[in-house]
């Protein structure tokens, strides 16, 4: 049995990457379409705020703010959808993400949440793509795109016109709350600060390495069949939370090393018949599922 997830609202990353490490997520407008379309119409069934994305070939970032504890079923809405309508776009049948599931990355504190954006809006650079990051012509929501709602068309292709899905949906990718009080415009140059420090320090990096960048020409080119060449460590540790304060990581493992073990035991009691057993409080599948228990937050 895999580890349950602990689901408790607030601020967390996604990470999803495709089968064989395939270069599905090709930089293509009907691909964008689709995924910013998937990604609206889930964050309205789910009441999930969009904080920032990119695609990177083979894999995805995404960070959200779940407010109403509800991640897993909107991962299943979003993966369920774009791996559809991506197999209907490119007419592949096998599965299209990778058998692994999706890694969810919880920071802990504001400054943790910043870390989280200057992650995932540097990958293009950090990978060598684009000197700069607004070049990647993947899916990349930048500082202009905090705070402004995009109208999305249904894609023209998988949804069936006149079906139960939106002719067209929105989608804003807003600001976190625990920035709220810096507003859009001040939130947006904080962002802009921080990709303008990180093209400066990738520049830097590759002129030391003698390195050059791919371009946005050879990514364009990329096919939904190649494959990722960059090397794949295995065995590494897959990190739930994401905390630069040792004292504020170490208090959030041994929450979440709690939860687990009093996940365990009662799993364990429900396995030998005691309907009447309580789930902690993060514990989403039997609660929903098996109509068990579940503690209240203490």
């Amino acid at each position: 049995m895999t580890a349950p997830r602990f689901i408790v609202p607030g601020v967390v990353e996604v990470t999803a990457r495709t089968f064989e490490r395939r270069l599905a997520f090709m930089p293509r407008t009907r691909v964008k379409n689709l995924i910013l379309y998937v990604l609206g119409r889930g964050a309205e069934l789910f009441d999930m705020r969009l904080l920032c994305f990119v695609t990177m070939g083979s894999h995805y970032h995404l960070l959200v703010e779940d407010s109403e504890a509800c991640l897993p079923a909107f991962m299943e809405y979003v993966n369920g959808q774009i791996a559809r309508a991506m197999n209907t776009l490119i007419g592949r049948r096998d599965k299209f993400f990778s058998g692994d599931g999706y890694l969810d990355l919880r920071p802990q504190t504001p400054s943790d949440i910043i870390e989280r954006y200057r992650y995932i809006l540097a990958n293009p650079l950090a990978a060598d793509l684009v000197r700069y990051a607004a070049d990647y012509p993947g899916l990349w929501t930048g500082p202009k795109q905090i705070g402004r709602t995009m109208c999305v068309p249904r894609p023209d292709f998988f949804y069936r016109e006149g079906g139960s899905t939106p002719a067209q949906v929105e989608v804003t990718f807003e600001v976190p709350s625990a920035f709220e009080s810096d507003g859009v415009e001040g939130f947006r140059n904080r962002i802009a600060d921080i990709v303008r420090q990180e093209e400066k320090r990738n520049t830097a990096r590759r002129k030391r390495a003698g390195r050059s960048v791919l371009g946005r020409r050879r990514l364009e080119m990329q096919r939904w069949d190649d494959v990722a060449t960059s090397d794949e460590q295995w065995f590494r540790l897959k990190p739930r939370v994401a905390a630069r304060d040792p004292k504020v990581r170490c208090e959030a493992i041994r929450r979440l090393n709690a939860f687990w073990a009093e996940y365990k035991v009662a799993w364990s009691a429900y396995r030998e018949g005691d309907l009447e057993v309580e789930f902690p409080p993060g514990a989403w599948w039997w609660p929903r599922y098996a109509h068990c228990a579940c503690r209240g937050p203490s």
